[in-house]
């Protein structure tokens, strides 16, 4: 049996551009998984743009309406740039930067 307090962790590979944008937000369904923590590790992520932030606000909105918290771990620092300069560390759950 599953203990409601661990943690489900889930790793993005590759890049999140608008070119992988779907397919990325696609590998994770926050819905779908049984655990109520989850971080997500983008510490393999090459290349990020924009897009990336929209698949990180879509992951955290979908966290919050399944009742479950989702926190976001390795964040590249060019990606961590654009999250600083559109205050969205205000609402990500930045676990910790790369």
């Amino acid at each position: 049996m599953t203990s409601a307090n661990q943690t489900q962790t889930c790793e993005v590979t590759g890049d999140m551009t608008f070119e992988q944008a779907m397919q990325v937000f696609e590998s994770i369904n926050i819905s779908a998984i049984n655990l109520n923590d989850i971080t997500i590790d983008l510490g393999a992520v090459e290349q990020s743009d924009s897009a990336a932030l929209a698949i990180m606000l879509e992951w955290t909105n979908q966290a919050r309406k399944n009742r479950k918290k989702v926190s976001f771990s390795h964040v590249p620092e060019q990606l961590m740039r654009l999250i600083e300069m559109t205050h969205l560390d205000e609402i990500l759950n930045l676990a910790s930067v790369k």
